[in-house]
């Protein structure tokens, strides 16, 4: 769309081009849209666009400086042409006599422009300090009867929606681009392509992503048999880091396929999925101060999320995942005999958690890859807390050391390496959220390995 003018100022340059300067200045800081070709002609054929600027302009302004309407006489002259389109589009005339040096029209110039100029009272504007004053008086007698002026306040409001429209446009193209990336993420397959995804209509890109980080730090686990429990020497005793009263005597066990987190979840995990408050330093921290509920929650919820049977894993299902592939380490820790080779525990970890993302750096997994098994925070398992003994007997009376203790597994950054083993056990109570207990996820197989529809 082409701009429309309230004045154009025509002028001579030799003699005026300060003047017409000035002038334009004053009454652009008015509020006033001025033409000037000292500004506007860059491009394309000069005639033309001056045609089309008088045209769109309200008032014609003629600048006359001493000599400026001498060459008139000739019809290629630029500043007649500009006067005699004026004249024939019937604009409104303010002839300008910059400091008063304008005196006469010259002879053999067009009648039609001797007319104009003599006939109309000449605005005196004064370049000196009056030139304000002389601008207004102008301005007042005759602009404004005839241009509405276009204060600076609606200069402003204009310039404010401009903005708005701009941060509009900004925040579609924004919410386009996460729409596109929330649309890629909501895949169909996961893990080894033969679990269906059963996306919620309403999960957010925040949780979409976290599902994603969530998956793609799973590992498989083949189900089988194992003897859960500390193994006694030839002689019938055991380790020295061996809770004989926990964790004996061992117990048989079998456990189908599973998928488990190779990381404690994350607080930026959890705040994502759950969609609460995020402290960005503790980030990349394993989640800590949950209890079982909340923890049974959080599973529900990416179950909700995804259609996946996300859950704790039970306490066999941890031993068996912490002892490697099958069962098979044979290790004391997870992965090692050497407790400062795989645990962050009292004598390394200076008494508070580490990042995950510092899980593969100077510490070794188990064979299944998995990290953080023995040490930085312990991890819940949904199995009610019983003693190996009265399980193994099926006592249907057994010692009960807290009615709503549950098993906790794997120890934590300010434990003692016994606390690390593979076979070591804690009870804690189901409504405890304690600064060192965390958890580690599981998806459970079915026979047919398809995901049920929620």
């Amino acid at each position: 769309m082409k701009p429309t003018y309230d004045i154009f100022i025509s002028y001579r340059r030799t003699g005026g081009a300060q003047y017409a300067r000035i002038i334009e200045l004053q009454l652009k800081q008015r509020g006033y849209r001025v033409f000037l070709d000292y500004d506007e002609i860059r491009h394309g054929p000069f005639g033309e666009r001056i045609k089309t600027a008088i045209k769109q302009a309200k008032i014609f302004m003629l600048v006359l400086s001493p000599g400026c309407l001498d060459r008139c006489a000739k019809e290629e002259d630029w500043v007649r042409q500009e006067i005699l389109l004026a004249i024939e589009l019937n604009k409104h005339f303010i002839p300008i006599n910059p400091d008063g040096l304008f005196e006469e029209v010259p002879a053999g110039i067009p009648d039609a422009i001797r007319e104009l100029v003599n006939t109309h009272q000449r605005s005196d504007i004064n370049f000196g300090q009056a030139l304000s004053v002389t601008i207004d008086l102008m301005e007042k007698n005759r602009i404004k009867p005839y241009v509405t002026k276009h204060s600076r306040i609606r200069m402003l409001l204009v310039a404010l929606l401009a903005v708005l429209l701009a941060g509009a446009g900004a925040f579609a193209w924004h919410q386009r681009q996460l729409a596109a990336k929330r649309d890629a993420l909501l895949t169909t397959r996961a893990l080894d392509g033969s679990w269906r995804l059963n996306w919620s209509p309403g999960i957010t890109l925040p949780q979409l992503q976290a599902v994603h980080e969530l998956l793609a730090a799973m590992v498989k686990v083949e189900g089988g048999a194992f003897m859960m429990g500390a193994a006694p020497h030839a002689n019938g005793g055991y380790a020295a880091e061996v809770d004989s009263f926990f964790e004996t005597p061992q117990l048989p066990q079998s456990v189908g396929t599973f998928w488990i987190g190779k990381y404690e979840v994350t607080n930026s995990e959890w705040a994502r999925i759950m969609q609460t408050d995020l402290d960005e330093t503790k980030a990349d921290l394993p989640v800590t101060h949950v209890s079982l509920h909340d923890c049974r929650l959080f599973a529900t919820r990416l179950c909700d999320l995804t259609g996946l049977p996300f859950r704790l894993p039970t306490e066999a299902e941890w031993e068996y995942a912490a002892r490697g592939k099958q069962a098979a380490d044979n290790t004391l820790f997870a992965g090692r005999d050497r407790v400062d080779e795989v645990g962050w525990y009292a004598a390394n970890s200076g008494g508070r958690v580490h990042p995950r993302n510092d899980s593969s750096g100077g510490f070794y997994c188990n064979s299944l890859d998995l990290f953080d098994m023995s040490g930085n925070v312990a991890e819940w398992c949904d199995t009610p807390f019983r003693l190996y003994k009265d399980l193994l007997a099926q006592n249907p009376h057994p010692e009960v050391i807290d009615p709503e203790g549950w098993v906790v597994r794997g120890g934590h950054f300010d434990a003692q390496p016994y606390e690390l083993t593979v076979t070591h056990r804690d009870v804690v109570n189901a409504a405890e959220k304690l600064p060192n207990v965390g958890l580690r996820l599981v998806i459970g197989v079915s026979n047919s390995k398809t995901v049920q529809t929620h």
